[in-house]
């Protein structure tokens, strides 16, 4: 088509009066632009207006390339068509008819002031309807660029009104239809939903057609266009949206974990909801209709519908840049307000991620209509404003709450299990196939990954392909999650492929300075993500083929840098410890602290914290010179401090040390505290426990004052009494706090 057929819908016809239309350039110019900041959110105008004169079926149709200079942009609807005294009242700025009438007998109007056909005056300098009304075809075309504001130096500012006037053209039907052709004819569901001519065609339509386009107009993005149209208009049966032909609809999400119906789940809300919210059906809906429950606030909200949805995963994890699902969706009057601004203008942080991502709470309220700025992208600031805000995170404080009872329902094991499920295969599952046969055909000995129990022969040849079954379940990857002292010389953890169970290690001093977080199933989910990822590092490496020399090099680094980031002392000096322990003496977690600093202080190795009901307080581990025949020697100490007055017999515990050494293996017990009641008989009582325990077991339980601790470690850092084998002789001999400070001098 050439420029001259493409433009004759402007001209076509034949001229029968004139539409005076008053207006002042300057206000047009700065009332559009800066309501419109986005092209698309323009074109959504031209949508409302559509929905508001009762269209069933609106189709936008962009040329190919926007940027070519007979580009257009069309919209068509079958809604309420205009003649004569239509297309007057609709150049009337700053009325809305629609709202005067009450727009179509089947809906509540979306549009409000009467403006929205500015909207074109930033997407292109020419905007023709051609509409049927009655049978007859009229069309008439604004040329926006016939509004001058005079002379720079004769600008009479907002009050330069002028009339301009739009000639009125009836069409006979051969001319309509000739000039609609390249918008009407096409294969695709926009064409077909649309008939404007023959015995099918729609009794009344209007075709509005945005010419001689501006930057803006030239800027639209048909991704991005449609996403603003199907997340912010009217999703309802009788209206139907299509861009270039195809159908536009509500993105498809995974079924949500719970959906809480306003006013039927969920009635009264906790602060900072308003107060006095009382249930309200409405009975002439279906009783599927998002309308049928609602809650009513007579205060500020009147009725309120919708719903609240918590998800299992992030609905904004792998959309594309224009999808956004989660969030609030605040419609009014059926059409969305905060297309562009998810959190309706709350502070983000109150509404945390972790949540918010999961999350989506559907709002229709229509009383927020009168906060509404004319440019439907805003509100006015006030009590309104603010109540809506208030229910709105009310709701999501209940989403959260929801989402924090599931998610502790789930299982370290298949929390795990799940994510890694969710990773690419070739960085999770086939390294861990591949390593797991190597282990099998006994050509691998990795650090991590082990198979415990042994497999018969017999079913050694089926391992491989048994453990890939297992890992394409769901949760077939990890079935238990442990959290227990091993050697600490081991890793952070092991994980038993044939069990499938990911055994973390206590006794590794990484690990025990996070104790508090892996052994709260709440908190312990990412350092335990943290620990599969090295494991699967580890099968990464082998999975690539490289030397295991090599691979244990890197392992080993690795695990020497975390065992190294956590040791507690590596700021202060022997002296500045003993000082902190003495410092301590009243405070329980610090003493412990300073009493594990004090061991790193000393040359200990795999100084780890512990504490908890039934446990030490933490452990630390001696590595001495090798014999003569090469035979490795270490010993392992228990550690237990007590602050506060003079420690009885009840608090010293004999019998629970013993169960704290069998269980964490020690060899020796270190007890500290301010004083010990030695003299006294129950006191002399366990001191012959302890005695009789160290003959049975050779395992042996010693006393010292914090004040004698703290004088070890000067002297001990400076290696004036022999080191690490030195100090096990302490251990072995001495048991009273007595025989402690004489041993130390």
């Amino acid at each position: 088509m050439n420029s001259v057929e493409r433009n004759s819908f402007e001209a076509i016809g034949r001229e029968t009066e004139g539409i005076d239309v008053r207006i002042s350039h300057r206000i047009i110019q700065l009332f559009s632009e800066g309501l419109y900041s986005s092209p698309n959110k323009a074109v959504e105008e031209l949508v409302s207006n559509a929905f508001d004169a009762g269209a069933e079926n609106v189709h936008i149709i962009l040329s190919s390339d926007l940027r070519d200079p007979n580009a257009t942009i069309v919209v068509i609807d079958d809604g309420e068509g205009m003649d004569s005294g239509g297309l007057k009242q609709h150049w009337i700025i700053g009325e809305s008819t629609r709202r005067r009438k009450n727009g179509s007998s089947r809906r509540k109007p979306i549009g409000k002031f009467g403006i929205g056909k500015l909207s074109t005056y930033v997407l292109a300098s020419k905007l023709t309807h051609i509409s049927k009304s009655g049978d007859i075809y009229y069309a008439a075309t604004m040329d926006y660029a016939k509004l001058t504001g005079g002379p720079e130096g004769d600008s009479q500012g907002v009050f330069d009104e002028q009339t301009i006037q739009i000639p009125l053209r009836e069409l006979t039907e051969q001319q309509a239809r000739n000039v609609t052709h390249p918008w009407t004819e096409g294969t695709k569901p926009g064409y077909r939903a649309l008939d404007l001519f023959g015995k099918e065609a729609s009794s009344t339509w209007t075709v509005a057609i945005m010419s001689d386009l501006k930057d803006m107009g030239k800027k639209i993005s048909p991704g991005r266009l449609k996403w603003v149209l199907r997340t912010a208009m009217p999703q309802r049966g009788d209206f139907r949206l299509f861009l270039d032909g195809k159908s536009i609809t509500s993105p498809k999400l995974d079924d949500p974990l719970a959906r809480l119906v306003i006013g039927k789940d969920v009635i009264q809300l906790s602060d900072p909801c308003p107060k006095k919210l009382i249930a309200r059906k409405d009975e002439a809906e279906p009783e599927d209709s998002v309308h049928r429950y609602g809650v009513y606030h007579e205060r500020l909200l009147g009725r309120v519908s919708g719903y609240i949805e918590i998800f299992k995963d992030e609905l904004d994890r792998g959309k594309d840049k224009f999808g956004q699902s989660n969030g609030f969706f605040v419609y009014v009057h059926g059409r969305q307000v905060n297309v562009d601004d998810p959190g309706f203008g709350i502070e983000r942080n109150l509404l945390r991620h972790g949540t918010f991502s999961r999350f989506r709470m559907i709002v229709h309220m229509d009383s927020l209509d009168d906060a509404l700025r004319s440019s439907r992208e805003s509100f006015q600031q006030g009590d309104l404003y603010l109540a809506a805000q208030n229910f709105l995170r009310a709701g999501f404080n209940l989403a959260r709450n929801k989402l924090v009872e599931h998610d502790r329902g789930q299982t370290p094991a298949a929390l795990i299990s799940e994510r890694i499920g969710s990773a690419p295969a070739s960085m999770t599952r086939r390294p861990l196939i591949a390593l797991a046969k190597m282990v099998v055909d006994k050509k691998a000995t990795p650090f991590y990954l082990r198979i415990l129990s042994e497999i018969p022969v017999e079913e050694q040849a089926e391992f491989p392909e048994a453990f890939k079954q297992r890992l394409e379940e769901s949760d077939g990857l990890i079935h238990a999650v442990e959290l227990t002292p091993l050697d600490s010389r081991d890793g952070m953890a092991i994980f038993d492929a044939r069990q499938g169970k990911l055994r973390i290690n206590a006794s590794h001093p990484f690990v025990a300075a996070f104790q508090e977080f892996f052994s709260r199933p709440r908190l312990s989910l990412p350092l335990e993500m943290f620990v599969m990822s090295e494991i699967l590092m580890e099968a990464h490496l082998y999975h690539l083929g490289l030397d295991e020399k090599v691979i244990r090099d890197v392992i080993g680094r690795r695990d020497e840098l975390l065992r190294q980031l956590v040791k507690t002392s590596a700021r202060r000096t022997a002296g500045m410890i003993a000082m902190a322990l003495l410092d301590a003496k009243e405070d329980a977690n610090r003493l412990e602290e300073e009493m594990r600093a004090a061991f790193e202080a000393m040359g200990f190795a795999n100084v780890i914290h512990i504490g908890g009901s039934g446990e030490p307080d933490g452990t630390a581990e001696a590595h001495l010179s090798a014999t003569g025949d090469g035979v490795v020697r270490r010993y392992k100490v228990g550690l237990e401090a007590k602050s506060g007055g003079k420690v009885t017999a009840k608090r010293l515990g004999v019998s629970g040390i013993r169960r704290h050494m069998g269980k964490r293996n020690c060899d020796h017990h270190l007890v500290i505290g301010n004083g010990f009641e030695t003299t006294n008989a129950k006191t002399s009582a366990s001191v012959e426990e302890i005695n009789t325990y160290r003959g049975e077991t050779g395992k042996t339980i010693t006393l010292m004052h914090i004040d004698d601790l703290a004088r070890l470690v000067r002297i001990a850092s400076a290696k004036r009494i022999g080191g690490l084998s030195r100090l096990r002789e302490l251990f072995r001999n001495c048991v009273t706090p007595e025989e402690s400070q004489g041993m130390g001098r």
